[in-house]
C-alpha cells in the first residue's frame, strides 16, 4: 500500500521514523519531500501501525495526516 504523510511540522525526525519502518518492514520504501512536508511511502503496514510509528519517532501525526493512495498496478505481472 501506499501512503502519503502530512507532517505537522519541518522540525520532525523522520530519520527516526525511516529507522523503526524498517525494523517493522524492511521492505518499506520511503521518500521525505521536504519542500511539502511530507512523506511518501509503500509499505505492508496499515495506517494504525502508521501512526503509532510515527508518534514512536515523536512526529505526532493524526489520522487525517496520513492519506492512503489508490493502488497504481497495471496488473501486467500477473499479481
Amino acid at each position: 500500500m501506499q501512503y502519503v504523510i502530512t507532517l505537522p511540522r519541518e522540525s520532525v525526525d523522520t530519520d527516526r521514523f525511516a529507522h523503526l519502518l524498517s525494523s517493522e518492514d524492511p521492505s518499506a520504501v520511503l521518500d521525505h519531500a521536504p519542500y511539502a512536508l511530507s512523506l511518501r511511502l509503500s509499505t505492508c503496514l496499515s495506517k494504525h501501525e502508521l501512526q503509532s510509528l510515527a508518534d514512536e519517532a515523536g512526529m505526532a501525526v493524526d489520522a487525517q495526516a496520513i492519506t492512503l493512495l489508490p493502488s497504481d498496478c497495471c496488473g501486467g505481472c500477473g499479481g
